[in-house]
């Protein structure tokens, strides 16, 4: 698969509750960032799906590059909170195998 970035390339992770509902916000490493930017720049249009454990968590279309810090529609808590935990301090001892954002193929 054409992973543009993984749970390894974030430094930080946030959650919060919008009129829209819960949002994840994360910062990504500046290597990380320079390689979304460049990945969402070229694919204006297509969609995005943001994945965790392999799960589907949001499919959006791209709108307009973006790089180092990006938000997106995350589960409600508890799992919310979870994900937010693995992201901002690394794997722990759980099965979640990765998480993924990358390119949709096929659209």
């Amino acid at each position: 698969s054409d992973v543009w970035v993984s749970d390894a390339d974030i430094e930080d992770a946030q959650i919060f509750e919008t009129d829209q509902g819960t949002t994840m916000r994360v910062r990504l490493t500046e290597a990380a960032g320079k390689r979304l930017l460049e990945r969402t720049a070229s694919h204006i249009g297509r969609p995005l799906r943001v994945a965790w454990d392999g799960k589907t968590l949001v499919v959006a279309t791209i709108q307009s590059p973006f790089g180092p810090g990006l938000q997106f529609e995350a589960p409600a808590p508890p799992e919310g909170m979870f994900i937010r935990v693995m992201l901002k301090y690394g794997r722990l001892p759980i099965s979640v195998e990765a998480t993924e954002f990358h390119a949709v193929t096929g659209s």
